[in-house]
């Protein structure tokens, strides 16, 4: 007969634990009314939450993405929508660098969704995002924009951290932009490193050390 405690104290031997997948969203929209900018839709769920910290005077209306988790591992999904309604003036941005921590396997998953109609004037700038050696990340950003819509926005990839000589050697990225305007594609990138770190990161094809 099997008998499941521990041979040295006599407790019961418990199974480990299996890992509980995260899958965060955010979404937030911005409207214009009585000339003001206000936060219109306003939706979260763990590990993500929004805040919205008073602005300083002449900034536009600021939300900040919050992780909860500290980080991301593999087969964690993050979903960010955010969307300027017309004529409105939003600025978002992340409390903190994004972690994307070692994978045993699964690709973490970001999509970011940024969307902005007439007249409006959107900005997306989060902190930089920290890819730990042997992490797999598939991150994807779409931005759709009326005519005469006004974006700024931009990402950082920080490839380990070297002051504390943690660098890159085997991992999976694939980061890829898609714009479009008035429903039409102006703009397309992909940037994808699968295994060879030190040539993509180092090559003067490549990186050249950045």
């Amino acid at each position: 007969m099997f008998d499941a405690t521990s041979p040295s104290d006599g407790e019961p031997v418990s199974a480990p634990k299996a890992r509980v997948e995260v899958a965060g969203r955010a979404d937030v929209s911005f409207a214009c009314r009585g000339g003001r900018t206000r936060v219109g839709r306003n939706f979260s769920s763990d590990p993500l939450r929004l805040l919205f910290p008073r602005p300083e005077p002449g900034q536009p209306l600021t939300g900040v993405v919050v992780t909860t988790s500290g980080g991301l591992v593999g087969g964690d999904r993050l979903n960010v929508s955010v969307s300027a309604d017309r004529d409105s003036e939003a600025l978002v941005m992340t409390q903190a660098a994004e972690k994307v921590y070692r994978s045993a396997g699964p690709d973490a998953e970001i999509d970011v969704t940024l969307e902005a109609e007439a007249g409006s004037w959107l900005e997306w700038l989060p902190h930089e995002t920290i890819i730990f050696d042997g992490a797999r990340l598939k991150r994807r950003t779409r931005v759709d924009l009326s005519p005469d819509a006004r974006l700024l926005a931009g990402e950082f990839l920080v490839f380990g951290r070297l002051a504390s000589g943690e660098t890159l050697k085997f991992g999976y990225l694939r980061d890829s932009w898609e714009v479009r305007r008035d429903g039409r594609l102006v703009w397309a990138d992909i940037f994808e490193v699968d295994g060879d770190w030190d040539t993509v990161t180092q090559a003067p094809a490549g990186l050249a050390g950045a």
